[in-house]
């Protein structure tokens, strides 16, 4: 198996099921209304509330596939970050801060559901720590990237 190739795949993984697990308690917030009328002590209070949702729905630690364990998620201002450990070294995996913010921002952008996450202000922050306590990956992806992305 080529580790390079399978830390691509894990990327991709991890986007897909956090995607999937934000989408859900997003579309519940009914209340949540229009991004344009929604100030910043709303957006951190539905933030708060989905982090807290998510906690109670998902029992974390938890094993994503052989590499990955999803270890907390957690609220912060305009952001939702989830905190994952990598059971190998980032080296081995071909894995760097560019590459892995590179493959999130494009699921992010591409993905109608997370591009309507973005488009409310929720940014989403990543933060990977591999095996040596100083190999630690964290990137974050917001709407601008993806309107970035879209003019290069």
């Amino acid at each position: 198996m080529n580790l390079k190739s399978t830390g691509t795949q894990l990327v991709i993984g991890l986007i897909v099921f956090v995607t999937i697990m934000i989408v859900s308690i997003f579309l519940i917030k009914s209340n949540f209304g229009n991004s344009e009328t929604t100030t910043s002590p709303e957006l951190e209070q539905v933030i708060a509330e989905t982090v807290a949702a998510i906690k109670l729905n998902v029992e974390l630690p938890m094993t994503i596939d052989e590499y990955t364990t999803w270890t907390d998620i957690t609220a912060e201002p305009e952001a939702i970050r989830y905190h994952y450990q990598i059971i190998a070294d980032s080296q081995m995996l071909g894995l760097t801060d560019e590459l892995l913010s590179l493959s999130l921002i494009e699921q992010g952008c591409t993905t109608p559901e997370t591009r309507t996450l973005l488009e409310t202000g929720i940014n989403m922050n990543y933060t990977y720590t591999f095996n040596q306590p100083d190999d630690v990956l964290s990137t974050s992806v917001s709407i601008t990237d993806c309107d970035d992305a879209k003019s290069e």
